[in-house]
């Protein structure tokens, strides 16, 4: 594991950096896509057209599908949790947005017990990276707004 640390830390570096960048970067990096269909959070198909990927996968379908696990008493807010998409190299990007009313250090509690994620804390609040036991990139930033915590998930398979 101490030999991949350095990759997981570059990879995540290279994830974030492709999120927000503009300009000719070659980066693959893709988080979410604006446009792609939401996710049905009652567990039905989407409303919205189908997508290359089946997109009338539930939330917690989905986070199952990234080998996240899904916060206990978690909701998912409406039409934040969106279809996975591939970036050029094939590898599929999930995104995925939860929120409860527990404290931001009781789920980052959560997700690093166990040893699998390690925390790092950011100006908004904490971020949760780690390798899940697939060995999917996984990206948990953890803030608090408007008296609630905001569980933002990303995971990279492939």
């Amino acid at each position: 594991m101490i030999k991949a640390w350095p990759l997981l830390v570059v990879s995540a570096l290279a994830f974030s950096a492709g999120c927000g960048s503009s300009g000719d970067s070659k980066s693959t990096a893709v988080v979410a896509n604006p446009d792609a269909p939401t996710v049905s959070t009652t567990g039905g198909p989407s409303k919205t057209e189908p997508s290359a990927i089946p997109s009338n996968l539930s939330p917690q379908e989905l986070a199952a599908q990234a080998d996240v696990p899904v916060y206990p008493g978690a909701s998912f807010p409406d039409k934040q949790t969106k279809a996975p998409n591939k970036d050029e190299s094939g590898k599929l990007h999930t995104y995925l947005v939860m929120s409860t009313s527990d404290k931001p250090n009781k789920v980052v509690e959560f997700y690093v017990k166990g040893g699998k994620y390690s925390e790092m804390k950011t100006k908004e609040g904490s971020e949760v990276q780690g390798l899940s036991p697939k060995g999917n990139l996984v990206l948990i930033d953890i803030t608090e707004h408007a008296g609630q915590t905001i569980i933002s998930v990303k995971s990279v398979q492939g």
